[in-house]
């Protein structure tokens, strides 16, 4: 099964809650996880800056290092 989750808060940093535990089971049982958030703590980086691009990182586990989860983050 493909699914694609909606975050409204930054993935990697956030966390963990249920929905990181839910899909990292999901995707170690051969689900195909896409996740698409938002950095919600740019404000935060000190390396701040104006315009960014989308970035694509493979294996964004949060639970289970096998777990295959690919996280969308579009430019902002």
């Amino acid at each position: 099964m493909k699914l694609l989750v909606l975050q409204e808060t930054d993935w990697i940093k956030r966390g963990p809650h249920q929905q990181h535990h839910l899909m990292d089971r999901m995707a170690l049982r051969g689900h195909e996880i896409h996740v698409i958030d938002y950095d919600y703590l740019w404000k935060e980086d000190k390396e701040r800056k104006i315009m960014t691009g989308r970035k694509e990182i493979k294996g964004a586990y949060k639970i289970f290092k096998d777990a295959d989860i690919t996280l969308i983050r579009p430019g902002m």
